[in-house]
């Protein structure tokens, strides 16, 4: 990602897998996260929950191996 670029995460596109969470997300909701980048260094953002997507995940996504 390139300083100063905007990343959306889409549905069959970019995203982050987000485990161990300890709480439920929720739609509308907005909650600070932390990225840690090799160069960058700690990048806080703010994270918008949307809610699920519609689209599948693209072809040849396996997920299974997130588990």
């Amino acid at each position: 990602i390139a300083p100063g670029d905007t990343v959306l995460a889409v549905p069959g596109g970019l995203h982050l897998m987000l485990m161990g969470l300890t709480a439920p997300l929720a739609r509308d909701m907005l909650f600070p996260m932390t990225l840690i980048f090799e160069k960058a260094g700690r990048v806080e953002i703010e994270v918008f929950v949307e809610g699920p997507g519609a689209a599948e995940p693209a072809a040849g996504m396996d997920h299974g191996a997130h588990e």
